[in-house]
């Protein structure tokens, strides 16, 4: 799977080494970005990029179950499970598999939780000074890995996540199941149907299926010959390019697109981000200096054929510092420094 996405050609999995970390920069399939390029016919033109970690299996210590996580794994923001599903008869396993990611997941959090919980108490018996803050965020998460919640699925403040953000927690980040399924094979829409209704997901989860032998051999064509098994099959786009984009959503992520002679670009921001915060993302002085953002939707720009056409028929707004950026916007920045 990881090579699929990738493009790559590591040996993963059980052909790997123990320890082996793979990394991979993968590069957001976006349409729109190359609608963009093909009409400013700029000289270069540059991908958001997302960034693939592949880890070996995890071995489980029941006296230290947070050990089985390794510590590069929690600097991750997001996570992708790969569930095999190459016969019918690993249906209900795959339910089970995923629920046990979850438990392990949830049990280590638990144990570091607790941890510094206990911690905190011993050092407030001694007269030691605690942020309060802190020590409720750390109660609340407890309790909700002790309920055998992934913290994913509760509510926390902006506040309690700033406090929750040191301790890495798993089960806090999203997580994107992918179903792996064999040769020629489908999966059984029942299964699908199962998981998504037994509750084994919720919230900041996603699910997806492919086979994952096909897409990496489908990564290991040239760009002719891929678009032409695609279509010989009548299949609009690889399913890893599907996956890709999954991970990136999950993640919050939004897309901006700006474009002149130099470059076109895609610039990936947090949902939520203002006009100024996306200035500053392409440079510094251009936040310092900002004046104002010329706006127009990508897809109007390019049905439009520019941005003259665009202003000829008033589609272009003048934006300030706090409007908030929306996936798709083409922006023109206007600064002073």
């Amino acid at each position: 799977m990881f090579n699929a996405v990738a493009g790559a050609h590591a040996a993963v999995g059980i052909y790997g080494k123990p320890g082996d970390i793979h990394r991979a920069v993968v590069k957001i399939p976006d349409r729109r970005l190359d609608a963009l390029f093909a009409l400013i016919q700029s000289r270069n033109v540059v991908h958001a990029e997302i960034e693939y970690v592949d880890f070996p299996p995890s071995v489980k210590d029941d006296g230290h179950p947070e050990s089985m996580f390794p510590t590069a794994l929690r600097e991750c923001e997001s996570f992708v499970a790969v569930i095999n599903c190459f016969d019918s008869t690993i249906g209900r396993s795959a339910v089970d598999r995923i629920r046990d990611l979850q438990s392990e997941m949830i049990l280590a959090d638990f144990v570091i939780a607790e941890s510094r919980r206990t911690r905190q108490e011993k050092d407030l018996a001694r007269g030691g000074k605690q942020n309060p803050a802190e020590i409720e965020a750390i109660k609340k998460a407890a309790a909700i890995l002790e309920a055998e919640r992934p913290l994913r699925s509760a509510e926390f403040s902006s506040g309690e996540l700033v406090h929750l953000s040191g301790f890495a927690f798993l089960s806090l980040k999203p997580l994107l199941v992918v179903l792996n399924t064999a040769e020629g094979a489908a999966v059984d829409a029942a299964l699908i149907e199962q998981i998504q209704s037994d509750h084994v997901l919720g919230a900041k989860t996603a699910l997806t299926a492919l086979c994952g032998k096909v897409e990496m051999e489908l990564a290991e064509l040239s760009p002719d010959d891929r678009a032409a098994f695609l279509a010989d099959f009548g299949i609009t786009e690889p399913a890893t390019d599907k996956l890709i984009r999954m991970s990136y959503d999950l993640l919050d992520l939004i897309t901006f697109f700006t474009g002149a002679e130099k470059e076109t670009r895609a610039w990936p921001i947090k949902r939520g981000t203002t006009a100024l915060e996306a200035a500053g993302h392409i440079h510094q002085d251009m936040k310092r200096g900002f004046i104002r953002a010329e706006v127009v939707p990508v897809r109007k720009l390019i049905e439009l054929g520019g941005m003259a056409g665009c202003r000829k028929t008033a589609a272009v707004r003048l934006e300030g510092k706090e409007y908030v950026v929306a996936d798709g916007d083409f922006i023109f920045f206007r600064f002073n420094v």
